[in-house]
């Protein structure tokens, strides 16, 4: 039987699944994740929380499921979209990750919004002017923490 570890990162929670090609359930765990609001209109998470949150789903769900890692044959990962962290050349988060309900970037939406017409840039980009897009993240963090960037 063949093995699968799917693994999901959410908003709000880590999960872990591990399932045959049979959709049968050998295990699965959970933990939840905190989002931060250290202002208003802010939507933060702690990356290292993230990650040892994740580590603990996949540990648990190993071990609920009976089988050895080595019987996994293959790992999934799903994560949610638009979340944003800056890192420096290491890999080391110099930010919290900036979720999607993260709304601390509008006034940089109205500048785009005023150097380029929305068709334009969905045309270039994919994404409409909204302040949950990587670009518009971007722009506040040149702007805010100019630290860092």
């Amino acid at each position: 039987m063949v093995n699968f570890l799917g693994v999901d990162l959410g908003t709000t929670n880590a999960r872990s699944i591990i399932f045959n090609e049979k959709g049968e359930v050998f295990g699965q765990a959970f933990k939840k994740l905190t989002i931060f609001n250290p202002q208003s209109d802010f939507a933060e998470q702690n990356p290292e929380e993230i990650w040892l949150s994740t580590i603990k789903t996949i540990k648990e769900c190993v071990k609920g499921s009976k089988l050895s890692a080595n019987e996994i044959v293959a790992i999934s990962f799903s994560a949610r979209m638009h979340g944003m962290m800056m890192l420096d050349r290491e890999g080391t988060p110099l930010t919290h990750l900036l979720t999607w309900l993260d709304r601390r970037a509008t006034s940089q939406t109205k500048t785009v919004n005023s150097l380029i017409d929305s068709y334009t840039l969905y045309n270039r980009t994919g994404c409409p002017q909204l302040f949950i897009y990587h670009f518009i993240k971007i722009l506040w963090v040149r702007e805010n923490m100019t630290k860092i960037f």
